[in-house]
């Protein structure tokens, strides 16, 4: 029972808890290559579908799948593309930020309760992360903006992470919406210069392929310059 688990000895509930990390580790392990394949099959489908949908169906079929797909740890970059390149700049970029923020949104609630015991070793082993759960509890909305705009850790697992920090499910939310915007919006000008290149002339593809490499570089620099000043928040918070 869960009294006797409690009242065990240190050995045997780490020789539990070591037990189901190694379990759940195996499950994961072999599940995954079904998990990508069904994911490719899933996006190969879905830009079929998006396509042959009235524009507001089409809109929250895709804002669910982004959500989803964050949830089980399968990268949306191509989501963010495809949002562009079907609904527009500005238009695909609401939808990819809002469907993402969702997302986010139920792993922060997981890892605060279903895997919060996972979320907290995660913390606890990484010395940036541990600096930003103190930083989050004065700081929380500038914290989770700059942590959503660096490369800090991969987007789903980082999400899941924060679950277990002091930082409110409001500011989690906010910062999150907030911090994705920048690079979703450079994401889905990716995404319409793509198809541009893609349909454009000879005369116009290098032109085209040179605004893709200048969104890439873009994109690269403002990570790096949100990564130093979040390294410089929480190298600050580790001092104090």
């Amino acid at each position: 029972s869960t009294v006797q688990l409690l009242n065990s000895s240190p050995a045997m509930q780490a020789g539990t808890t070591i037990a189901a990390v190694v379990a759940v580790a195996a499950v994961v392990a072999a599940a995954w290559p079904t998990l990508v394949e069904v994911g490719s099959s899933v996006l190969e489908t879905l830009t079929v579908t998006l396509n042959e949908l009235p524009e507001n169906q089409a809109m929250a079929l895709l804002m669910a799948s982004v959500a989803g797909f964050t949830v089980i740890l399968q990268t949306v970059t191509p989501f963010n593309l495809m949002a562009g390149a079907l609904f527009g700049l500005w238009k695909g970029t609401l939808i990819f930020t809002i469907g993402a923020t969702a997302g986010t949104v139920a792993c922060y609630g997981i890892g605060k309760t279903l895997v919060s015991g996972w979320a907290r070793r995660q913390l606890e082993s990484s010395p940036m992360l541990k600096s930003i759960d103190t930083a989050v509890r004065t700081d929380g909305l500038k914290i989770i903006i700059l942590a959503r705009l660096s490369p800090l850790a991969p987007f789903a697992v980082l999400s899941y992470v924060l679950g277990a920090t002091g930082v409110s499910l409001g500011e989690y939310t906010l910062g999150t919406f907030l911090g994705l915007l920048p690079g979703v919006l450079l994401y889905c000008w990716i995404g319409i210069n793509a198809v541009n290149a893609a349909n454009s002339g000879e005369d116009d593809v290098s032109s085209s392929y040179l605004t893709l490499g200048f969104s890439v570089a873009a994109s690269v620099i403002a990570s790096g310059l949100a990564k130093r000043a979040l390294d410089s928040v929480t190298q600050h918070e580790s001092r104090d």
